[in-house]
């Protein structure tokens, strides 16, 4: 969480399966929560079962996924079909790939226009 540009840390079970994440924003609450989270176990600070993307997931989807909820997220957690850890994909690194998004509104709908941008450049090839 610490190193710059993560935004988070997944938790992996012995199976090396994503049980778990923890954000600067779970950081943030359980301070205010608990005060001192180093003698905290970390089952009570993480995001439990976090939703999470898949490779091929394409960008736009995956800033629908962050951003059309009651509480938005700015990470997600990017896993292989065993659940295994693949990266962690951020907001920002949307903003970066050049996600262009346009709402074009006509009376009583908007449509949005979009380009897609597919994960795999942004995180790399197996």
């Amino acid at each position: 969480v610490t190193r710059p540009n993560q935004g988070g840390a997944m938790i992996v079970n012995q199976k090396n399966e994503v049980i778990g994440i923890v954000t600067d924003g779970d950081l943030r609450r359980a301070i205010l929560k608990f005060g001192n989270v180093l003698e905290r176990d970390l089952k009570e600070i993480m995001t439990a079962n976090p939703i999470s993307i898949t490779r091929d997931t394409m960008a736009l989807d995956a800033l629908r996924i962050m951003e059309d909820r009651p509480s938005q997220i700015s990470v997600l957690p990017v896993i292989d079909e065993n659940k295994h850890p693949v990266g962690l994909l951020r907001i920002h690194d949307l903003v970066r790939a050049g996600l262009w998004v346009r709402f074009l509104v006509w009376p009583g709908k908007i449509e949005i226009c979009h380009s897609y941008v597919q994960l795999n450049p942004l995180l790399g090839q197996k």
